[in-house]
């Protein structure tokens, strides 16, 4: 598979990250991007765990609207644990080691917020103790990918 993951061509046929960039298709942005990413950017553990995370967030918001879960705690719990990701997201492109540390720690923020919701929502009988354990586990390994990433550029400088 791609870095891109699978392409597929405008027929349904799978394609070759290099098939994909010169279809007629291809702009300059998805060009840059795939060379930027094959040049120098390895898959980011942290960064997939985190776009999985905020996956699995709006998915159980949806299960949550269908429960008919107060909409105060859904939003919380969105706002919450996409940020995770997003923030993680913003970091690649940080100005310096310094603003990138800056990032991580409001994604760490972001991740204990969304534990606090995850619990409030299993509290209140809202999820399942099967789903509770399924998304804290989740939240758990996530801080501590961003607390030892923290440490480490931390130890750094």
């Amino acid at each position: 598979m791609s870095p891109c993951g699978e392409l597929r061509s405008p027929y349904g046929e799978l394609m070759s990250a290099e098939a994909e960039l010169m279809s007629p298709s291809a702009s300059f942005i998805g060009i840059y991007s795939y060379l930027k990413r094959r040049a120098n950017m390895a898959p980011s553990v942290l960064r997939e765990k985190s776009e999985a995370f905020s996956a699995r967030i709006v998915a159980c918001c949806r299960v949550l609207r269908e429960r008919k879960v107060e909409y105060s705690l859904i939003d919380q719990l969105l706002r919450a644990g996409t940020s995770v990701g997003a923030n993680i997201a913003e970091a690649r492109y940080a100005n310096g080691t310094k603003d990138f540390v800056f990032k991580l720690r409001i994604s760490l923020k972001e991740i204990n917020e969304t534990e606090h919701w995850i619990s409030v929502l299993h509290k209140n009988q809202f999820i399942s103790q099967k789903e509770y354990s399924s998304l804290r586990s989740d939240a758990i390994a996530i801080r501590r990918m961003l607390s030892a990433s923290i440490r480490k550029l931390e130890n750094k400088n």
